[in-house]
């Protein structure tokens, strides 16, 4: 039976809008009541799950956390998990030749400092760099909240969740999607179309399933000086995500294969579009057992496999040949099993112990090139097939605990550890640490230390961590490393938390370390006799540390004001050992021109701003139409640019965009929805930096006008 819930939505929309504003989450709220009706201490008890693995109040969680429902993103007009992260406090997303990078906290790189979560299972690859560009496709319909941490999470979820975790929690069918719903979204500038649809019901008291199927395209936007690159273009992009739950047990199976144009475009450089892709597809089964009132067990069994093109070119016939590229293929595929046991031995103590098993087979990562050799310059050859790194097998084994010690009503302790092992990305055991203390001072205020470590492993390899890069001529039995070193992070907060109707105020103090942030190995040349990567830059460590502050006001049941404000003091390093063919250089060498422009002559962090501001209103004309007005700005960003004798450093900035969404539930009572949103109103599409740093680039996309449209059957 299909439940008509759209006033719901409204009931909660200000809940849910009040918590985003702060850097909290959706109040537990019962769905016939308005929020008004509800206290403001109430609309603050909210519950998250990815800072401690188990449902807490985010006022008492040990990390700072974000988190958005679905209301909130449906009122803000929000398509994918970029534009999410663009209005999230200390978030900021940057391009480069690549692709689009997230950055936080001072500091950007490649995306792999960042776990991607859907209900709990990674999406992040041991071949390439973390979760890739996965966060561009518009997979937010079936969204039910969004939970994002600002700050390391190794202790509980691993390596990669070193500067951030971004965890997608999807609808439950019955509860929050009842019947068939429809959804259509398109756009002018880039031309972005997708469509949605989603089922969901609750079969008995026990049994549920959801099932969501999504295919989205986007032509792009065009920028960059000199050279003029597309950016974020999709093409016949596509995920299939499906759930239920029989009692006690739950299952999660997702295929997803997602297509971004590389900016650069080909790498044969043919005149053909190329597009980084990667095909991923898991089944996770999850079961949880209450074995007394102390003792509950979960256990995940899970498989995944992530196929990989660095840069793959569509076929093509000219004339009668097929034109194909294939760069960087890789494939993963990954078992693994997770046991979690939560122990509650009184009402002063609840202790996580868990322990994480995952083997994942490598098969050999490989170029293979096939086009007519009439269609590319005479030099060029028309055949390439080169083996990158050999199969092999990735073994991963990790124990942790956690125990949240309440001393009394208004102070606690969470003291954490793990201990990680693994045997092919490198052959070492890491300890992974944690402390927190929440003291709650009085019923308005209260605060929160908290010291977390975060870890990257590298990965497998696609010729970045300095294998040989094997081809016929050279041997394959065994792996050749120019860096071994891993990213460490360790971060301290200090947090002040202010509530009190109608005002919210969170204010938080960070600093971080990170140490071999930078092991980027590039080219491959003769040293000997062996095919070796000739050319690395090692940063031995970054600093970063600033403040920030998140506030929201609710003066009525038609209108809110939220905001957060970013500022990033200091993200720089002291030294840099670099070297290309043999020279050594450092900083403020300008003997070559590439990979230079990573940081400043002084070790600034070049593409982050070092300011970000995001305000919004929400006003409700009535329970079915409502409006989101948002601005977003930034301002002081370190770069060089290049001059005739080197480098120079230079500040870009500031820089205004303002977002606008409108919708209209329920239309003329029928059940089809309704939104018209506006990005970049102020269309200022001229606003454009070329090569901060590895071809890196920053521009806004013009002014999108777009309509979404919903119909629930």
């Amino acid at each position: 039976m299909k439940n008509n819930n759209k006033a719901v939505n409204y009931s909660v929309l200000l809940a849910t809008a009040l918590s985003c504003g702060v850097g909290g989450a959706s109040a537990e709220v019962t769905k016939d009541a308005k929020w008004y009706e509800r206290s403001f201490e109430q609309l603050l008890e909210t519950k998250i799950v990815t800072a401690t693995r188990e449902q807490q109040e985010i006022a008492d969680a040990p990390a700072n956390m974000t988190v958005y429902t679905a209301a909130d993103i449906q009122r803000m007009g929000l398509r994918s998990i970029e534009e999410l992260l663009e209005r999230t406090t200390g978030f900021f997303s940057n391009k480069q030749a690549a692709g689009p990078a997230i950055g936080s906290r001072g500091f950007i790189g490649d995306n792999e400092q960042f776990l991607m979560l859907i209900d709990g299972h990674s999406i992040n690859s041991i071949v390439d760099k973390g979760p890739g560009n996965a966060f561009l496709f518009p997979f937010l319909e079936q969204v039910k909240r969004v939970e994002i941490q600002r700050g390391p999470g190794s202790t509980l979820w691993g390596s990669d969740a070193a500067l951030g975790i971004i965890h997608i929690i999807t609808e439950d069918g019955g509860t929050d999607i009842d019947g068939v719903k429809a959804t259509y979204s398109h756009a002018t500038e880039d031309d972005q179309r997708y469509i949605n649809v989603k089922a969901g019901e609750k079969l008995t008291e026990d049994v549920n399933y959801m099932v969501s199927f999504s295919a989205a395209e986007s032509d792009g936007f065009k920028s960059g000086e000199p050279t003029e690159r597309t950016w974020e273009a999709l093409d016949d992009s596509k995920e299939l995500y499906f759930k239920a739950q029989l009692r006690d047990t739950k299952v999660y199976a997702r295929f997803s294969d997602i297509r971004n144009q590389r900016p650069g475009g080909s790498l044969a450089g043919i005149d053909e579009k190329a597009y980084t892709r990667r095909k991923h597809s898991y089944l996770d089964l999850q079961r949880s057992a209450q074995l007394n009132d102390q003792w509950n067990i979960e256990g995940r069994l899970f498989t995944d496999i992530i196929e990989r093109w660095q840069s793959q070119i569509t076929p093509v016939t000219s004339p009668g040949t097929p034109t194909v590229e294939e760069s960087a293929a890789s494939k993963e595929t990954a078992l693994g099993l997770e046991i979690l046991g939560r122990w509650r031995p009184g009402t002063s103590h609840h202790v996580l112990m868990g322990v994480r098993a995952v083997q994942t087979e490598v098969d050999p990562v490989s170029n293979s090139v096939t086009f007519p050799v009439t269609a590319l310059p005479s030099n060029s050859t028309g055949s390439i097939n080169m083996r990158v790194v050999p199969d092999d097998k990735d073994t991963n084994i990790a124990v942790f605990a956690e125990d949240d010690w309440r001393i009394n009503d208004s102070f606690n302790v969470i003291v954490g550890l793990r201990i990680d092992r693994n045997d092919l990305r490198e052959e070492n055991t890491i300890v992974l640490p944690r402390f927190a203390t929440n003291w709650k001072i009085t019923d308005e205020w209260s605060s929160q230390y908290s010291y977390s470590t975060g870890y990257i492993r590298p990965p497998v390899g696609i010729g970045f961590l300095g294998q040989a890069q094997f081809n016929s001529s050279f041997n394959t039995n065994g792996r050749i490393f120019g860096a071994e070193d891993s990213q460490e992070v360790e971060t301290h907060d200090i947090r002040i938390t202010y509530n009190s109707n109608p005002v919210s105020i969170r204010w938080n103090l960070y600093y971080n370390t990170i140490e071999d942030s930078f092991n980027f190995l590039f080219e491959e040349g003769m040293v000997g006799a062996e095919n070796r990567v000739l050319f690395f830059i090692n940063t031995p460590e970054i600093k970063t540390y600033g403040t920030e502050l998140e506030f929201n006001y609710v003066p009525s049941d038609r209108w809110n004001l939220y905001g957060n404000v970013s500022y990033v003091i200091k993200a720089e390093l002291e030294t840099s050992t670099s070297t290309a063919f043999g020279v050594n250089y450092d900083l403020n060498n300008t003997a070559f021109g590439f990979g230079e422009g990573t940081f400043t002559p002084d070790g600034t962090v070049s593409g982050y701003p070092h300011q970000i501001i995001n305000l919004g209103i929400n006003y409700f004309f009535s329970e079915q139409l409502s409006a989101n007005l948002h601005y977003r700005g930034w301002n002081e960003m370190s770069g060089r640019v290049r001059v005739t004798d080197g480098f120079e450093e230079q500040d870009y900035g500031p820089e205004h965009f303002v977002d606008m969404n409108i919708r209209y539930q329920q239309v003329g009572g029928s059940d089809f929805d309704v939104a018209l949103f506006v990005k970049n109103l102020l269309d200022n599409d001229k606003s454009e930096i070329s090569e901060l740093y590895f071809s890196q680039t920053w521009s806004e996309r013009a002014r999108s006008v777009g309509v979404k449209m919903s119909y629930q059957f």
